[in-house]
């Protein structure tokens, strides 16, 4: 038995007074109980819609919808973070692998002829030129959002990775060894390599899930 276009909206509703605040988990949840109620139906047409809705809705245990929000965000999370890792060792492979080699090769070129005490005058400004070109086209993406996806918000952020790197040295290194890796020019060009590769591979994540979002929830973007 098919649900009416009135009775679907109150599904909606319903799943919305539950503050799921995600689009495509209300979706979700939507095609979730419409699916359940009209299985009912098939069987005992003469039950009360209503009814029918709050019992599907215990089903989900004690705490509602929640814990199927917790698991969905596990999901998105763990989908980007193979994503991520799968775009990151493109970088590792042929063709992409000439560009790690370049980039590697002119940070190179450049470090090694600076005095080991005027890395810091190239290495600061390439780190933050890289992540505000992240942020900047992570904002422009998001700007095209105008409702909440919970696969864009727990989308794993990468960028500061090669920072996590760098910030290693405070943990395990001794003084010794962080004078030599530190004013090495092949390991600062190893770390200035790895932070734009794991950059663009981040912006690559996010934009296959962005259009992958907006193909399948095209009522979630803002029309350009």
């Amino acid at each position: 038995m098919t649900l009416t276009f009135a009775e679907i909206q109150k599904i909606e509703t319903f799943v919305k007074s539950k503050y799921v605040e995600y689009h495509d988990i209300q979706v979700e949840l939507v095609d979730h109980l419409a699916s359940a109620i009209e299985a009912e139906l098939e069987q005992f047409p003469n039950q009360d819609f209503e009814k029918l809705l709050l019992s599907k809705y215990k089903n989900f245990g004690l705490f509602g919808f929640s814990d199927f929000v917790t698991e969905r965000a596990k999901a998105a999370y763990s989908e980007s973070r193979k994503k991520y890792w799968r775009h990151f060792f493109e970088f590792f492979k042929l063709p992409k692998f000439v560009y790690t080699l370049l980039v590697f090769t002119l940070t190179f070129l450049i470090v090694s002829n600076l005095q080991y005490n005027q890395y810091k005058y190239f290495v600061l400004p390439y780190f933050l030129i890289t992540a505000l070109a992240g942020v900047v086209i992570l904002f422009k993406l998001n700007r095209e959002e105008k409702l909440k996806l919970i696969q864009k918000k727990y989308q794993p952020l990468w960028i500061s990775m090669s920072g996590s790197v760098l910030n290693l040295n405070n943990l395990i290194l001794s003084e010794s060894f962080k004078n030599v890796l530190f004013t090495n020019p092949y390991f600062i060009s190893f770390i200035c390599t790895l932070s734009l590769i794991g950059t663009w591979a981040e912006l690559s994540t996010h934009k296959q899930i962005h259009e992958k979002l907006r193909y399948q929830y095209p009522e979630a973007f803002k029309k350009t």
